[in-house]
């Protein structure tokens, strides 16, 4: 057994402490026990520090320092994974792409995973293959998400480009 650092969405997108905002906090934990079940799958120890440190009573992660407290304490206790494991079918948070970043530094494989029944479906491509969003740019947020020396994923199609 391996132990991996999860990375996967926490967060909502909708303003901090609207009714929204706790929907897709609800929506990115679920898909997360999602996550961590595959790792137990695959003979992996999961860590999630974003599953832990994020109850209530510990810290409030739509508070900044302590959301920020929360992304140092994870990281340092992932320095002792042998991998870090991105599950992007949510796409990607601030906070994955800190991770993200920390693996690199550490020097830390990074592995890149989606779960078949959280997979986008009807991902929109042009006529190369990349995928664009309505509003025809490369992703969601018009950005790649940069893995390192390894290359860059789309933030909505989870290719490689």
């Amino acid at each position: 057994m391996i132990r991996v650092l999860i990375e996967s969405p926490y967060a909502g997108k909708s303003p901090p402490k609207s009714p929204e905002y706790w929907w897709e906090v609800e929506r990115n934990l679920t898909y997360l026990r999602a996550a961590m079940s595959d790792c137990f799958k695959r003979g992996e120890a999961p860590f999630a520090s974003h599953a832990l440190y994020t109850q209530k009573g510990v810290l409030d992660d739509t508070i900044a320092e302590e959301r920020q407290l929360g992304i140092d304490a994870g990281l340092l206790w992932g320095a002792q994974a042998e991998k870090t494991v991105l599950y992007v079918d949510l796409g990607f948070s601030r906070g994955m792409e800190y991770g993200i970043a920390n693996a690199v530094k550490a020097g830390r494989p990074i592995e890149v995973r989606s779960l078949p029944e959280w997979a986008p479906k009807d991902v929109p491509t042009n006529d190369n293959g990349v995928c664009t969003t309505p509003n025809g740019r490369t992703d969601s947020h018009g950005e790649y998400v940069v893995i390192g020396q390894s290359g860059a994923l789309c933030a909505f199609c989870k290719k490689s480009v």
